[in-house]
């Protein structure tokens, strides 16, 4: 958990999707947040020119402006404080997010939203907008120390060197001139060193490359920078740049501040790969939650379903059949099956019930389910079918039992048929019939089919 603490922010909502909209906004009332809510990026658009937002929440597929587009405009904002945006989406690429920070984008929410990811992003917000108020001010303290200076060079040394950031001035050639104690303390080098070096020879090139370079130089043609984000890969930085003037207003060098956000953006990156961790977590459990579901629902002998996966299946169709689908359920017994642990072992035992299991399975149809029922007995049921058209099926189950190769004597199998109808209108009644028909099977001499109603055998 974050113990960072929460201001309450004015937040803009722009997305089109209800669900995740309403999502979006019970975080953050739970949060105490403020909120205004949209589902297009023009809408968007409009109400950001009328109102400063602190966080923009913005999702990246929306009618009428999309949410880089619209990162783009806040971005050309001007002589306005500074707005986080988040942008949500269910793209994951990398190349979607470096497109998003080009756009502007400040960071990510990835769908489906989850209320701990965005209360963390949302702490990372808060850290990033108070930092940036405190440059604003200490900017504001840079331009009236700039203004102090025309008037009086020692008290702006004063107010320099107690500036609570990396600060130095520089001259048109990016050569330092001013290097206060924070900027000594962050890159190492006292003010004596300091002076007189160019600004790369001291942030290091990695920092200050080309593009940082021709920043500092255009801040002397009067061209102002804020919080550019220069980092070496290790070190994260945001630099802002003022023009420094002269006692008769000519622009004599530049002032830069450099703040280090290394920390928060390490900070940052831990909560991202925790979240990656987390997702992995999740998928490993639901992975091992299925896996216990498909064994809990399969009988370990046979491999088929077990006795609680075929009466949670009757159920099923039972329910179905109220609603015009028929059905019809066979239950068999394989004949004289004591014989075979009494004569082979039960270790032969198992492999005649393997070997009728698979047997069944194989040779019933798609939309056909079949379970071991308990011992001997296995159960099938036959989706869409009246009794007469199961029997048959049946039959044919029958014959492919009795031509098992079996190293110790044929194997056979009684089966009792019923079909579901408004007599039998529920699974205790209907397994009644069936059980009936199957023990008149037997009683007839086994090795055949029997139907509940009426009462004829389809006999070897």
């Amino acid at each position: 958990m974050l113990d960072f603490p929460m201001p309450q922010f004015r937040v803009l909502i722009a997305e089109d999707d209800k669900v995740s909209a309403r999502i979006l906004q019970n975080a953050l009332a739970t949060l105490g947040h403020s909120w205004v809510s949209v589902a297009d990026g023009g809408e968007a658009w409009e109400a950001i020119r009328n109102e400063p937002f602190a966080v923009v929440i913005t999702d990246w597929i929306m009618p009428g402006l999309e949410g880089p587009e619209l990162c783009r405009k806040i971005r050309g904002i001007r002589d306005r404080d500074y707005c986080y945006v988040l942008l949500v989406s269910s793209k994951d690429q990398r190349a979607d997010h470096i497109a998003a920070l080009e756009a502007g984008a400040d960071d990510f929410l990835t769908k489906p939203i989850d209320r701990e990811d965005l209360r963390a992003r949302l702490a990372v917000a808060a850290r990033i907008l108070n930092m940036q108020a405190r440059l604003e001010r200490q900017k504001s303290e840079m331009e009236t120390s700039s203004r102090i200076a025309e008037v009086s060079r020692n008290r702006f040394s004063q107010l320099f060197e107690g500036m609570p950031i990396a600060c130095f001035t520089y001259d048109a050639d990016c050569t330092v001139f001013e290097w206060n104690e924070r900027a000594a303390e962050q890159y190492g080098f006292q003010p004596g060193e300091a002076i007189g070096r160019p600004v790369w020879a001291l942030m290091g090139t990695g920092l200050v490359g080309t593009t940082q370079q021709e920043l500092l130089r255009q801040v002397v043609q009067n061209v102002p920078f804020v919080d550019y984000m220069w980092s070496d890969g290790t070190r994260f930085v945001l630099a802002s740049g003022l023009p420094l003037r002269g006692r008769d207003g000519s622009i004599t060098g530049g002032i830069l501040s450099a703040v280090d956000i290394t920390r928060q953006k390490q900070a940052e990156e831990l909560i991202a790969n925790q979240l990656i961790e987390l997702a992995e977590t999740h998928r490993e459990l639901g992975e091992l939650n299925s896996r216990l579901a498909a064994l809990a629902t399969t009988d370990a002998l046979t491999g088929i379903a077990n006795h609680r996966a075929f009466h949670d299946r009757l159920a099923q169709r039972v329910q179905e059949a109220q609603r015009g689908r028929g059905f019809a359920l066979a239950i068999l017994d394989v004949d004289h099956f004591k014989r075979f642990n009494d004569e082979f072992g039960h270790q032969a035992g198992d492999q005649v019930l393997a070997s009728v299991g698979a047997t069944l399975k194989s040779n019933v149809g798609e939309g056909d389910f079949v379970a071991r029922y308990g011992g001997e007995e296995f159960g099938v049921l036959f989706g869409g079918a009246g009794e007469a058209e199961a029997a048959v099926l049946c039959e044919r189950l029958r014959t492919a039992i009795e031509r098992i190769e079996s190293p110790h004597r044929r194997i056979t199998a009684s089966f009792g048929v019923a079909a579901w109808d408004r007599e039998r209108p529920t699974a205790p009644a209907l397994i009644q019939c069936a059980d009936a028909a199957l023990y008149r099977a037997k009683a007839a001499g086994r090795n055949r089919v029997v139907r509940a109603t009426p009462s004829t055998a389809i006999s070897s």
